[in-house]
């Protein structure tokens, strides 16, 4: 007995011989999406617990060398100037149910700014900018903290060369250890915000708020900020 050939597969039309394009990127979106939020809910979840677990609350202290505070801007509207400040501390206190009693302080000085070129590191240190003398400290104070799924929503006052502003920081879920004691393991946490460096006073002109000086205008207004924490628990 011979084999009998195959037919030949037949087009529909308004059917592609191979499956459609659009469909295949559009299911591969939605599988990203819901391991994506897989992904987070066991985050939440598994903070919860261990929250829970420890009769509602954590305290942590941030690690000042495992931590860092990272900044970006606008020059001339074609290039981005990055930069950082070292020396971050503070304190991070976590309740799984009640966000007023979560609390994140931080403080970190604004002399240790640096962004690659000695020249204007001088320049950002100087009264035109942050006056790291009159003003030697950048800090942060919450006033609640909001679990949302996909991670914290930390509100709070930032004040920046003696203006205080009210921002909201957004901060990624850790992922947690699976081994040993997760409540005695270190917590990395990254978050970010936006913010407008002329509501704290950060002008490029000193104390003057009315004189032009070209300086100013080659600088983006919004800065990005974003802020990665190693925070260990206190014993």
């Amino acid at each position: 007995m011979t084999d009998q050939p195959r037919p030949a597969a037949v087009e529909r039309p308004g059917q592609p011989l191979w499956g459609d394009p659009a469909s295949e990127l559009l299911r591969a979106e939605r599988d990203r999406a819901e391991r994506r939020l897989n992904a987070e809910n066991s985050q939440l979840d598994g903070l919860r617990r261990l929250v829970g677990n420890r009769g509602g609350g954590l305290c942590y202290h941030i690690d000042s060398p495992a931590s860092s505070v990272k900044f970006a801007v606008s020059f001339l509207g074609l290039f981005t100037v990055e930069g950082s400040f070292t020396g971050l501390s503070g304190s991070i206190q976590l309740h799984d149910k009640n966000g007023q009693q979560s609390s994140v302080t931080a403080t970190v000085p604004v002399a240790t700014v640096t962004s690659g070129v000695a020249l204007r590191d001088r320049h950002l240190r100087s009264r035109d900018y942050l006056d790291v003398e009159r003003f030697p400290a950048a800090s942060f104070e919450s006033t609640a903290v909001e679990w949302q799924r996909d991670g914290f929503l930390v509100h709070g006052r930032l004040t920046v060369r003696g203006e205080q502003r009210a921002v909201v920081v957004h901060m990624a879920y850790p992922e947690l250890s699976e081994a040993g004691d997760a409540a005695a393991a270190p917590l990395d946490l990254h978050g970010h915000v936006s913010v407008n460096r002329r509501q704290f006073g950060v002008l490029g002109t000193g104390d003057s708020r009315r004189r032009f000086d070209p300086r100013d205008v080659t600088i983006g207004n919004m800065v990005d900020i974003t802020v990665r924490v190693r925070a260990r628990p206190i014993r």
